[in-house]
């Protein structure tokens, strides 16, 4: 997520300092600007994932644990979803607030994290689990995937995206 937290980052600054009007002057349609920008965060995430996926089969041997490929496979595949997911609402929030964005979507992300760490500690009800992203990510290697937990993240990654589209083709550069 925070490969997700960076980009959004450039991207709020493209529109605060007018960088996208100069990209849009060039002839890009602006669907083509949320493609490029959501398909950035795809190729950066899958490699993130990739190379935390190889540190961990290369560590996990020195600490006599056994992890498959399959393993692997199990845990990292949930988290291309999982980082659409604060991607594309990154993309709309920046798109309409750009100022904004960034700090609100980091402090869901942490507020998220803490809330599923601490939650059960404090003996929350399960309920109020439900507000955190993570619980939909769930815990895949030990418990396998969360399957309606990835089907909610896809499928909020893809409104996210649509309405990342739709914000980038109804606002004002300029404004």
């Amino acid at each position: 997520a925070s490969d997700g937290l960076a980009g959004l980052a450039r991207w709020a600054a493209a529109y605060q300092w007018g960088r996208l009007a100069v990209v849009l002057s060039q002839s890009l349609p602006r669907w083509g600007v949320v493609v490029e920008r959501i398909g950035e965060l795809t190729c950066g995430s899958v490699l993130i994932i990739l190379a935390a996926s190889l540190a961990v089969a290369l560590v996990v041997p020195s600490q006599q644990v056994t992890v498959t490929t399959a393993d692997l496979l199990r845990a990292g595949a949930p988290l291309l979803p999982f980082a659409l997911l604060f991607g594309t609402v990154g993309a709309t929030l920046t798109g309409r607030f750009p100022r904004f964005a960034v700090g609100v979507v980091g402090t869901y992300l942490v507020a998220s994290y803490l809330l599923f760490q601490l939650g059960p500690f404090l003996r929350w009800p399960d309920w109020s689990l439900d507000f955190s992203v993570f619980k939909l990510y769930g815990n895949p290697l030990l418990t396998g995937i969360d399957w309606t937990g990835l089907l909610l993240m896809s499928a909020a990654a893809l409104v996210g995206f649509a309405t990342a589209l739709w914000v980038m083709q109804t606002r004002e550069v300029g404004s």
